[in-house]
């Protein structure tokens, strides 16, 4: 079980890649005096966030489980899995671009 996690965990999907990009934008969109933008340290990312990865997975659970409670668990458990990835790499990739503006430039 434990293996299963850490296979699904460190697996690409669709979730470190936007990510990515989401902690990109992030960093090269701001401006300010702080080191990080402090957008990335309120909650409203956060729940804006769960809110993009629910509609996702309802979106999925509409059109590829047919809206049948029969792969729930499944698709719950990749639900958290999605959030976790998220906001794991949006602070990663915020704060890589970071770490690379300040030592190289």
């Amino acid at each position: 079980m434990l293996g299963s996690l850490f296979k699904t965990l460190f697996t690409f999907n669709i979730a470190s890649f936007v990510g990515v990009l989401i902690g990109l934008i992030f960093y090269f969109s701001y401006d300010g005096d702080m080191p990080l933008p402090p957008f990335l340290f309120s909650m409203d990312l956060y729940w804006i966030c769960l809110f993009g990865v629910a509609v996702f997975h309802f979106f999925l659970w509409i059109f590829l489980d047919k809206s049948s409670f029969y792969n729930i668990k499944n698709r719950l458990r990749d639900f958290v899995l999605d959030y976790i990835v998220l906001m794991v790499t949006i602070v990663c990739s915020c704060s890589v671009a970071f770490l690379i503006n300040t030592f190289y430039f």
